[in-house]
């Protein structure tokens, strides 16, 4: 096969050849050893070979010597995505809430609190109701615009407003489903508490996020729990129960939107509860 790749360059002068290995602990030899040799040279300029791109990622003669290269804080040289690289099993999250001033009215006991939640920069007070559902809708129209949009996970109720905003900007209708609630959550309310545990849910550490959790009451249904905005009487857990409808969608193992490049750029699926 090799040869037929290197001959079949003769009628396609614009292909090439990757030639990609590593190196193990034992000196190199053979064929592995000329390709090496002959790509060092073309590297340091003792052979001109301007169709052959050397692309090594060794320590310098200098440093072997000098025993520099067992130096761990070296370790970057040979291993240049060190540090660098993203587990595509991590997820990041990112919350917001909107809400009305008239709240602050209702709920005079949470009033500081709400405030503050505005004040960092984690919740809108809307001065209009219809202005969080513009807001939100041209949110998602961003993430849409980048070519970084998955889908959009609405709770069935109450999703007319929302839907008929986000259509108006241009959403795909196939981008917006409903997430269903009730037992129906108990996967994704499991999933988001493995996830981070084992670290593999990253979080702003949102103080709004960990009062909405401290909110929210488990209730046990026979093998499944449930989490439900009933259960938990007038506090709010609006955000959280946005986080299980991502966390719902996320689940299904969604391609990265924009490549895989895109994602380890930005690390960011494009997926909204």
């Amino acid at each position: 096969m090799l040869r037929e790749a290197t001959g079949g360059l003769a009628s396609r002068p614009e292909g090439f050849i990757i030639w990609a290995t590593t190196q193990s602990d034992a000196p190199p030899a053979g064929v592995f050893r000329q390709k090496l040799m002959y790509a060092r040279k073309v590297r340091d300029g003792e052979i001109i070979d301007k169709s052959f791109l050397p692309v090594l990622y060794e320590f310098p003669k200098a440093m072997l010597d000098a025993g520099a290269h067992r130096d761990f804080a070296n370790a970057y040289i040979t291993n240049p995505n060190l540090g660098l690289s993203r587990d595509t099993r991590r997820w990041l999250t990112w919350t917001h809430a909107w809400a009305h001033p008239s709240v602050l009215e209702r709920r005079k006991a949470e009033a500081p609190r709400i405030r503050d939640f505005a004040n960092d920069g984690h919740l809108t007070l809307v001065e209009r109701i219809g202005d969080d559902v513009d807001q939100i809708a041209e949110l998602v129209a961003q993430v849409e615009e980048a070519g970084l949009l998955d889908q959009v996970g609405l709770d069935p109720v109450g999703i007319g407003a929302i839907l008929d905003a986000l259509e108006a900007r241009g959403i795909p209708r196939e981008k917006i489903g409903g997430v269903k609630q009730g037992y129906t959550l108990g996967g994704a309310i499991k999933t988001a508490e493995r996830k981070l545990a084992e670290g593999g849910l990253w979080h702003g550490g949102q103080p709004m996020m960990a009062w909405c959790c401290g909110n929210a009451r488990v209730e046990p249904r026979g093998n499944a729990i449930l989490i439900t905005k009933q259960a938990s009487g007038s506090a709010k857990i609006d955000p959280l129960m946005a986080l299980f409808n991502a966390v719902t969608l996320l689940a299904l193992n969604p391609e990265a939107q924009g490549g895989m490049a895109d994602y380890l750029d930005n690390g960011f699926f494009g997926l909204i509860g």
